[in-house]
């Protein structure tokens, strides 16, 4: 039996808060960058939690980070991107 991957999930939203999820790997490791695209597509973002359903209106979120980097990513993804600076 193989360990699944455990992905953490921070979302920044337009208010400055920030919420840290954790999840684990969704289905095959090759079907990340679908999954990733429907969520695009999406006007909320659907979170399953153990004990409710989480709704969050896309047009609250700033940006969403996924760590560690998934093993397949939407091909219109910029790749080998490295972050220098960052100011607020």
């Amino acid at each position: 039996m193989s360990d699944q991957q455990v992905y953490t999930m921070r979302i920044h939203y337009l208010n400055s808060t920030v919420q840290t999820f954790v999840f684990p790997q969704q289905g095959e490791a090759s079907s990340v960058s679908q999954r990733i695209d429907t969520m695009r597509k999406r006007e909320d973002l659907l979170l399953h939690m153990e004990d409710r359903l989480m709704l969050i209106p896309k047009q609250s979120i700033l940006r969403i980070e996924i760590t560690p980097c998934p093993p397949a990513w939407p091909s219109d993804a910029l790749h080998g991107v490295r972050l220098i600076k960052e100011t607020k």
